[in-house]
């Protein structure tokens, strides 16, 4: 075990020390406690786990019941959902894709859902402007918006088949990005000639 060290220009205790796969936790003038890191770690994702539960329990959490929901496809959260990088962060090379990618499956995108929560406009004001046929969320913008109709024509690798929104965002990372980015572009262009509407 290592001794608690104090740096010479400082009367507080040196910052906690790693001892192989232990923490020496050094808090005020208290002796030195070992903690086991992965059991920190575990600790810390059940508690993450207990929270986001709570917080999906209670409704009204829209973006983290579009994760599980749509992204996931789960009912709820599962311990399994921690941990793993999505690939298509380090698949996808493309930052312009991969963030596009990434807001549609987070479900903080351009869509009108997430524009008029900016503006605290309730969410079944949030209408598509394109079509005036549902809420402007990812699934609608990915699946059935007519505005991204000759777009799915040119992605028919991604539309063979009809899939839920948690299968259809578990497809190729590097086309789904690809598709992604140019429902984002094809959307500014779209919405740069649509009138001003007031808040």
């Amino acid at each position: 075990m290592a001794p608690c060290l104090r740096h010479a220009w400082r009367a507080s205790p040196a910052p906690d020390l790693a001892v192989g796969d232990e923490t020496v936790l050094t808090l005020g003038g208290e002796q030195p406690a070992p903690v086991d890191l992965g059991e920190l770690g575990e600790a810390a994702q059940r508690r993450q786990l207990a929270q986001l539960q709570e917080a999906l329990a209670k409704g009204g959490a829209s973006r983290l019941e579009h994760y599980v929901h749509n992204v996931v496809g789960a009912l709820n959260l599962a311990p399994a959902m921690f941990g793993q990088r999505e690939t298509y962060l380090d698949a996808v090379r493309r930052r312009q894709d991969r963030e596009a990618l990434a807001q549609l499956r987070t479900g903080s995108h351009w869509g009108a859902e997430e524009t008029g929560r900016w503006t605290r406009r309730p969410r079944e004001q949030r209408v598509c402007p394109h079509c005036h046929d549902g809420i402007e969320d990812a699934p609608h913008m990915l699946l059935t918006c007519p505005l991204y109709a000759p777009l799915r024509l040119n992605f028919p690798d991604l539309f063979a088949e009809p899939h839920p929104p948690h299968r259809f965002l578990r497809q190729k990372p590097c086309r789904l990005a690809a598709f992604a980015a140019a429902c984002h572009q094809r959307w500014l262009t779209a919405t740069v000639a649509l009138p001003a509407v007031p808040p």
